[in-house]
C-alpha cells in the first residue's frame, strides 16, 4: 500500500504515541489496522513501553510491519483457547538481560 510509504507515526513522548498511532492507523483498511495491533502488542509486551517506543517513533508504518515480519518472535509454551478466548504463554523475561542491556552491557 503506497499510503503506507508516506505515512511517519512520531511522538514526543512513549504514553502520547499509541494516541497518534491509533488516529493513523484508524484510516488503514482493517487488515493493516490488525497487523499494527498485533505488532504493538508484540513490543509493548516484550519491550515495555519505552522499548516499543524507542523501537518504532519516527518510522513510517510500511517500516515498522516489515521489520515486525522480518522478526524472529519468540515460540509460546503453551497456547490455546478456552471459552473463545485465545492464550499464549511465553517464558518470562530475563531480568538480568534487561538490566545489561539498560547498561549498555555493563555489569553493575
Amino acid at each position: 500500500m503506497e499510503e503506507l510509504n508516506r505515512v511517519i507515526i512520531s511522538s514526543e513522548s512513549p504514553d502520547k504515541f499509541f494516541d497518534v498511532a491509533a488516529e493513523v492507523v484508524r484510516e488503514f483498511p482493517p487488515d493493516v489496522r490488525q497487523r499494527f495491533l498485533r505488532m504493538w502488542g508484540f513490543y509493548t509486551h516484550f519491550l515495555g513501553l519505552d522499548g516499543a517506543f524507542e523501537r518504532l517513533n519516527n518510522r513510517t508504518v510500511s517500516t515498522m510491519l516489515a521489520e515486525f515480519e522480518k522478526l524472529e518472535k519468540p515460540k509460546p509454551l503453551v497456547s490455546g483457547e478456552r471459552d473463545g478466548l485465545r492464550f499464549a504463554l511465553y517464558e518470562a523475561p530475563n531480568p538480568a538481560a534487561e538490566k545489561e542491556s539498560d547498561s549498555g552491557g555493563k555489569s553493575s
